[in-house]
């Protein structure tokens, strides 16, 4: 559910639309980086990947091109 604005955890938003995992790319610091993008009013957010997240639909999301 989209609930940050503009800080991850400041739980400032109001939209409360359901997120959709649209791409993953990864980052040199970071690792693997998990891209949501707001059903209701289409904000993308970025996500890093926890290790007990589940890397193969995480592969087949990255097969989808944005």
């Amino acid at each position: 559910m989209h609930v940050d604005q503009v800080y991850p955890g400041d739980r400032a938003s109001n939209c409360k639309g359901m997120m959709k995992p649209i791409a993953v790319t990864q980052s040199g610091k970071k690792g693997w980086i998990l891209l949501h993008e707001c059903q209701k009013c289409r904000k993308t957010i970025r996500n890093k990947m926890a290790e007990d997240d589940n890397m193969i639909l995480a592969a087949e999301i990255s097969r989808n091109p944005l």
